[in-house]
């Protein structure tokens, strides 16, 4: 019995030494809030005068990736669900696969026996579709590997 009463008072220690942790920790953040006054700011924004100035240039043929996303075509019956079946095949991925020190970018498509991309990074702000020779580009193939997964 008292072993087991020593493991309840055990048990009700650390959760109080928990409990009191945690409320120091909020304690520090309010009192960190409350120096760099950050809530107010958040509470009061102060208007812009005017929003920064940038736009986006498309520069995808310079650059060497230049893709049009082909959408599937199935069955009409399956119209009203097509925008999202289009869509669910789309995908891009990047990451550096020859391990040259640039992240590179893979293109899949949707289009049935459509062909994938892999942009290797030249390094110098264009990029190169090496899918055929890294054997990528006929993911899509019917009898391929999307007809196993």
């Amino acid at each position: 019995m008292k072993k087991l009463q020593t493991l309840l008072t055990r048990r009700k220690l650390l959760i109080s030494m928990a409990q009191a942790g945690a409320g120091l920790g909020v304690l520090g953040l309010l009192e960190i809030a409350a120096k760099s006054k950050w809530v107010d700011a958040l509470l009061n924004p102060k208007p812009v005068g005017k929003w920064p100035d940038f736009h986006f240039k498309d520069i995808s043929r310079r650059a060497g990736i230049a893709v049009t996303h082909k959408k599937m075509y199935l069955d009409p019956k399956f119209a009203p669900i097509m925008p999202m079946m289009a869509s669910l095949g789309a995908a891009v991925a990047a990451a550096d696969y020859n391990n040259d020190g640039f992240v590179d970018v893979f293109v899949t498509s949707s289009e049935r026996n459509g062909p994938c991309h892999l942009f290797r990074n030249n390094g110098d702000g264009t990029f190169t579709d090496v899918a055929v020779p890294a054997g990528v580009a006929d993911l899509n193939r019917e009898g391929g590997v999307t007809d196993v997964v």
